[in-house]
């Protein structure tokens, strides 16, 4: 079998309205068992797993997220981030309170 390049151009020249930069989460349509979550900082919503069960966090596991609000673990910042739908990402372990 034999392929020959027509054009040489990006795939967004050939089909614009599938890489049309999204504005929010309601312009993105995720594959099954993900969803979209905004992120404020690069202004573009990224797919992912939501469903994730945490286990018991202990007390020396707390993340201090990209919200600056202190979570049990970097697990219940993920499950935060879902049910917000917005990107969550860790700044630093421990509370946020912490100097």
């Amino acid at each position: 079998m034999i392929i020959h390049l027509i054009k040489d151009f990006p795939c967004a020249d050939f089909f614009p309205s599938l890489f049309a930069e999204a504005k929010s989460c309601e312009d993105i349509q995720c594959s099954v068992g993900k969803k979209c979550l905004w992120d404020a900082r690069m202004s573009r919503g990224r797919c992912s797993l939501c469903d994730e069960t945490c286990p018991e966090s202990r007390t020396d596991e707390a993340v201090c997220a990209s919200d600056n609000t202190t979570y049990p673990s970097e697990c219940a910042m993920k499950q935060a981030a879902c049910s917000m739908g917005v990107l969550l990402e860790v700044k630093h372990s421990g509370s946020c309170n912490c100097k």
